[in-house]
């Protein structure tokens, strides 16, 4: 549809002087409508919207100026320009008009060239306001929508919510949030082009960042921060815009983006910096292997070893895990953890087998690897399945085993503890159960749990299961577990977690 010719209000008592002033503004490719006097101007206004009004200071009934007061108390029209003219000269008479709301001033008799260029340069201002309005209008609905956005569990999904919006807004224009994952910058969504920030010296775009918006490769950048901290960059094409009202509007969408994104966004840097971390120490090797035997009770023979895992930093290998679990790095722990302990029980002086602890989730995943590393040991290896993790599919694991070979043995570890029951004993049908430690304290002294650990014995007899007691440190402990027909035994009494006893 083609836009309207502006329209302007020739008010007047005069219908020769309005006359004259429509044919040279219509000439000028401007429409006319005419009023005699204030109470017909506004009955006109009543009716329809006007670009601009002409004027009369001094006319019969109601006068210019009291129409300009009224009209200024109209929001339709209160930005309307009011162009004055008056035969009066006095300085007071000038300021009272310009008090009163009008927006230009003219001598009477009017040169209607100046009038023509005096009405269109009233226009071109008002649309420049409107313009503007119209923008900031815009902005804060944008804002308020950006704010509105659910905050999905899947901070990728919120992201290009957020860019679709945006987008929408600047008639297509594209645009993308990135994130910080750990030191790198990567583009998290994004809508159209795409500018590569990635590439960019990360440093440098922290630095940027704090200092606000910046305009890069024809896009508006600019920070999103959350709980004082830079956690990721929004861009937004520029796409013919004005730079400056760009970079306040996009500083306005990144706040908003950052209030929906914010947590996410903090739990993906610090899931960067966990997987930072958990990189640093597997490639530095600040882990080492040490061997805990495990013994016949009866024999007072050792059997085996278990191997466990110490960190360089004196921290719990669980607490190291769990940062693994939280950077979704988990699995390649496990995995060296394994390779290093295979690789150090090398040479060592073994008793019948070696067990290692895996996560069941770690060994359906990753049966192949699993079976490749384990595959060149010297020795029998006995997979400890961890209580750490619930995993309901016990066929997968059954699964998996099959595929390490017939060498390779099963364990339930820490019965008792954790996930643990005897329906996976019974679904699995393993070499070994371990008996957790919270069964062997103060066994001595306990009949309920002497009862229970027989109950387990005679379990384990009729199921062709080998039972080991976990955690043995006292001599009266160990007694009453051989006494029970318990098989095999672990614990400070029997031998602390040391470097495997080397072959002569």
């Amino acid at each position: 549809m083609p836009e309207r010719e502006p329209l302007v209000l020739l008010v007047d008592d005069d219908p020769a002087l309005r006359s004259a002033l429509a044919g040279v503004l219509a000439g000028s490719g401007l429409a006319t409508a005419e009023a005699s006097g204030g109470s017909e101007a506004l009955e006109v206004l009543q009716r329809q919207s006007v670009d601009a009004i002409v004027v009369d200071q001094s006319m019969p009934g109601m006068t210019g100026l009291e129409l300009t007061r009224r009209l200024r108390d109209m929001p339709a029209h209160r930005l309307v320009p009011v162009l004055f003219f008056s035969a009066d000269d006095e300085l007071a008479t000038r300021l009272e008009a310009l008090r009163t709301g009008a927006t230009d001033f003219m001598l009477k008799p009017l040169p209607f060239d100046e009038v023509v260029a005096r009405v269109h340069a009233q226009l071109r201002i008002a649309r420049g306001w409107a313009a503007a309005a119209s923008r900031l209008a815009r902005r804060a609905s944008t804002v308020a929508e950006l704010a509105a956005v659910a905050s999905d569990e899947m901070p990728e999904l919120t992201a290009q919510v957020i860019c679709e919006r945006i987008s929408g807004s600047h008639a297509g224009a594209a645009a993308a949030v990135y994130a910080w994952d750990g030191s790198s910058l990567s583009l998290l969504a994004g809508t159209g082009a795409d500018w590569p920030l990635e590439a960019e010296p990360a440093v440098a775009l922290r630095l940027r960042g704090e200092g606000g918006p910046w305009v890069h490769r024809g896009a508006v950048c600019a920070p999103l921060h959350h709980a004082g901290a830079t956690l990721g960059v929004l861009a937004v094409e520029l796409d013919g815009a004005d730079v400056d009202e760009m970079l306040a509007a996009v500083m306005d969408y990144a706040s908003a983006a950052a209030s929906r994104l914010g947590p996410a966004l903090e739990e993906n840097r610090r899931s960067g910096e966990n997987r930072g971390a958990v990189r640093q120490l597997l490639e530095s090797g600040g882990f080492r292997s040490v061997f805990q035997p495990i013994v016949d009770l009866t024999a007072g023979e050792v059997v085996g070893y278990e191997a466990l895992t110490r960190l360089a930093d004196g921290r719990p290998i669980l607490e190291f895990l769990a940062e693994a679990e939280r950077a979704s790095l988990r699995p390649e722990c496990e995995l060296a953890l394994l390779s290093s302990a295979l690789t150090e029980s090398a040479g060592g002086v073994f008793g019948r087998w070696l067990s290692v602890n895996l996560s069941p989730s770690v060994l359906v995943g990753n049966a192949e690897r699993v079976a490749e590393l384990v595959g060149g040991a010297a020795v029998e290896v006995v997979i400890e399945l961890t209580e750490n993790e619930r995993v309901d599919d016990n066929s997968a694991i059954l699964s998996a085993v099959g595929v390490l070979g017939e060498r390779v043995k099963l364990s339930v570890d820490d019965t008792g503890s954790g996930y643990s029951s005897l329906r996976r004993v019974v679904d699995l049908r393993p070499h070994f159960l371990k008996l957790d430690r919270s069964w062997i304290a103060e066994l001595d002294t306990d009949d309920t749990r002497q009862a229970m650990v027989a109950g387990l014995v005679a379990f384990c007899r009729h199921t062709g299961t080998e039972l080991i007691a976990e955690g043995i440190e006292r001599e009266p402990e160990r007694a009453v577990l051989e006494d029970l027909g318990v098989s095999f035994g672990q614990g400070y009494l029997l031998g602390r977690p040391a470097p495997l006893p080397r072959r002569p």
